[in-house]
């Protein structure tokens, strides 16, 4: 795997991840969406873009349709965007680097050995798998189910440890 080719999610424009030299980045349009306040005054992205050290790229259907089944059996589905979806997908497709400080992006990423970079944080040390519960009646549902169906309280979220990334 070539190590200087990045898929960056929002929060790598954030950082300012995409004017490392020497390096070439892929991003989705949704995250081009996200990110639209900084394209507007921003010369060095458009100068990326036209130089091709910036591809803008949208997944395929099928690596879609693979994140959004992971993503629901970690219970992560619900706390994804679009954007995170695309972004995680590309990543898995193109099978490059990562760079997210979101955790849900991390997450997925991670159960699916996509490799990630995380700027302002530590990053994933363990992949998580989210439930939903009821803390009255101790019912479990998937992350999803924000109501108990039995008592109709709401639900609160928990996590099992998978394994760690380390």
């Amino acid at each position: 795997m070539d190590s200087n080719i990045f898929i960056l999610d929002s929060s790598a424009f954030y950082a300012g991840f995409y004017r490392s030299l020497y390096c070439k980045f892929y991003t989705t349009t949704s995250i081009l969406q996200e990110i639209k306040h900084i394209l507007k005054s921003s010369i060095t992205l458009d100068l990326l873009i036209s130089s091709g050290a910036l591809v803008i790229q949208d997944p395929t259907k099928e690596s879609v349709d693979k994140i959004i089944y992971n993503a629901n059996l970690l219970g992560d589905i619900k706390k994804l965007s679009q954007a995170d979806i695309s972004i995680i997908s590309l990543a898995y497709q193109l099978n490059r680097i990562l760079v997210s400080d979101d955790y849900s992006v991390l997450n997925v990423s991670n159960f699916l050995n996509i490799k990630t970079v995380s700027l302002g944080n530590a990053g994933i040390v363990t992949i998580r798998k989210w439930k939903n519960f009821c803390k009255t009646c101790r019912k479990q549902y998937p992350s999803t189910i924000k109501e108990c169906e039995i008592c109709g309280n709401p639900t609160k979220r928990k996590y099992k440890k998978l394994h760690s990334t380390v």
